[in-house]
This record gives C-alpha cells, sequence and structure tokens, in this order.
C-alpha cells in the first residue's frame, strides 16, 4: 500500500465518520456500539486521531494475523439444472 493510498483510506474513514455525527440517531447508535463492544462510548470523541495513527506496518501486522490460508473461506456457486442464467 502506498502513502497515498494509505492518506486516501484515513481520509474515507474520517468523512465518513463526520458524516455519521451529523445524524442524531446515527451518533446515538455508535455510542451504543462503542459501549457494547469497547466498553468505551468516549470513543466517539477520539476514532478521528485513532484512524489517523494507523501506520503501514499496523496494516501489514494485521495481513499478516488475519490473512492466512487457514482463515478463508470458498464458496462455489453453480446454477440448477436448466435454470437460465
Amino acid at each position: 500500500m502506498s502513502d497515498a493510498e494509505l492518506e486516501g483510506a484515513k481520509r474515507q474513514l474520517r468523512r465518513e465518520h463526520a458524516q455519521q455525527l451529523q445524524s442524531t440517531l446515527a451518533r446515538a447508535l455508535m455510542l451504543g456500539e462503542y459501549a457494547a463492544v469497547f466498553r468505551d462510548p468516549g470513543m466517539i470523541n477520539t476514532l478521528s486521531r485513532r484512524i489517523e495513527a494507523v501506520t503501514k506496518a499496523d496494516l501489514q501486522r494485521a495481513a499478516q494475523l488475519y490473512y492466512k490460508d487457514t482463515n478463508r473461506t470458498v464458496v462455489v456457486t453453480m446454477p440448477k439444472a436448466g435454470s437460465r442464467p
């Protein structure tokens, strides 16, 4: 991932977060999610800083941890006999 791609991804995540903050319902849902999942409703105020702190090394570590052959699922679907595409 290039520096420009990383910065573009961060910019998109920050923009989406800012847009969500415009809606009262979205803010309430985010507060509930952060409280339930992360036990930190205050994360709503620090998410932009956390996004900004992500580095290419962080992405590499996550990719090595989660992108493994043992963590994948392959689904092959076949149309029913006689069905039209």
